[in-house]
């Protein structure tokens, strides 16, 4: 029987628990990638039981596993105890483990204010699909988000106290459209709860369109940024094989496979965390000619640290997304 030690965020409100998705998860060798936030009653003694999923990434087994939780414990006051169980599946090779741990934590006081900075990770349902996402917020709101689909959101969001206000542009792909309006682009809204560090969840609306999100921070975030770490030379597919270098000081040269050239300049935002400011011109490309801006964070790729650029930049016409791989 394994044991671990789990270390959770929780937000009560009238008989009902969230469970915020996990922030240490000290099992060794897995690493969360994202999480589904679960919301459940609490009786009148302040027990419950509730369960959810994760998905982390094993350096042990070097794939992706699912992992099943349900936990029993006690609200008292502003904190919170108790054990859980866990099933870890590993789809790959077919293979399981259980085992059983103590966990512990505190209440999120909603009168708190909540910093929506970060790099997040999570997942969109619209229309009873479920899309994969990543969103890159800065520490004074600004938010770039981009689904499995090539969408680009971009927007600002407020926050009073735990509870977010979003007003967002969603831009379709180079080469796409809206069916709905014809258009490239759609304006709309999103309001949910924050909780620093840890989660942020709600709902939008785009047109016609409805959709629940949730998403996970990504522990990378809280990575310094420097010139020195972001250096190096990238692979891209934004026009079919792009190269992309980043000199010592920043200077982004490069050029796509279609003959596209690209040259820029990086910059930090808060040299105490991962998220940089990136703007590129374009040129030799017709249709995407023009100057960019946006964000960019460095990922893992499962062990290896940093091996991925992510890219969320917009032009005047054309928004690009793309996830640039280390060499």
């Amino acid at each position: 029987m394994a044991t671990s030690h789990a270390t959770f965020y929780v937000a009560t409100a009238a008989g009902k628990i969230t469970l915020a998705p996990v922030i240490s998860l000290r099992t060794p060798g897995l690493t969360p990638l994202y999480e589904s936030v679960f919301s459940g009653p609490v009786s009148p003694a302040g027990r419950f039981t509730a369960t959810k999923n994760v998905k982390a990434y094993s350096s042990l087994l070097d794939t992706v596993v699912d992992l099943s939780y349900r936990l029993e414990g006690d609200v008292s006051g502003s904190a919170w105890s108790g054990s859980y169980s866990f099933s870890l599946l590993a789809p790959t090779f077919g293979e399981r483990c259980e085992g059983r741990a103590q966990f512990s934590g505190t209440k999120h006081l909603p009168g708190m204010h909540q910093s929506p900075e970060g790099i997040w990770l999570g997942e969109v349902r619209l229309d009873g699909a479920y899309e994969e996402a990543v969103a890159l917020v800065t520490a004074d709101g600004e938010i770039r988000m981009v689904g499995t689909d090539g969408q680009q959101l971009i927007g600002t969001m407020t926050v009073n106290n735990d509870k977010f206000k979003a007003s967002l542009l969603t831009y379709a792909p180079p080469g796409f459209y809206f069916t709905d309006t014809g258009l490239t682009f759609a304006s709309g809204n999103a309001s949910g709860t924050v909780v620093q560090n840890s989660t942020f969840y709600g709902s939008s609306h785009f047109n016609t369109d409805r959709a629940q999100f949730n998403f996970s921070a990504m522990s990378e975030y809280n990575r310094s940024s420097s010139f020195a770490a972001i250096s190096g030379n990238y692979l891209g597919n934004t026009r079919g094989v792009d190269t992309f270098f980043i000199s010592s000081k920043g200077a982004i040269s490069g050029r796509s496979g279609d003959g596209c050239t690209y040259t820029g300049q990086v910059s930090l935002i808060n040299p105490g965390k991962n998220l940089y400011r990136i703007n590129v011109e374009i040129e030799r490309c017709s249709d995407l000619n023009g100057n960019y801006s946006g964000l960019a964070a460095l990922a893992d790729n499962g062990p290896r640290r940093n091996a991925m650029l992510v890219v969320m930049i917009s032009g005047t016409e054309y928004v690009i997304s793309d996830v640039l791989d280390r060499r």
